[in-house]
């Protein structure tokens, strides 16, 4: 499995735009549950804590994951 930096470039620039779990599940159209245990098993970025009950995922991890799953580069699928 990919090791996920948190500065991933997507169009050129570093992106560290941080998403809650609803946009996860619109990016990668997969359930919640679904989503928690793929980070579980090492299968998914994990989320961060930002405070007590939210967590986070950086978008560029949740990205490159996608890239990955489709066999497209990051770079590949910012330029198409």
């Amino acid at each position: 499995m990919k090791n996920y930096t948190p500065l991933t470039m997507h169009n050129g620039t570093p992106s560290i735009r941080l998403i809650r779990i609803n946009d996860v599940v619109n990016l990668t159209a997969i359930s919640k549950a679904h989503i928690y245990t793929l980070a579980r098993q090492g299968k998914f970025p994990k989320a961060r804590k930002q405070g007590v009950n939210t967590s986070v995922w950086l978008e560029s991890e949740v990205l490159d994951w996608i890239y990955e799953r489709l066999g497209l580069s990051s770079t590949m699928s910012a330029t198409e």
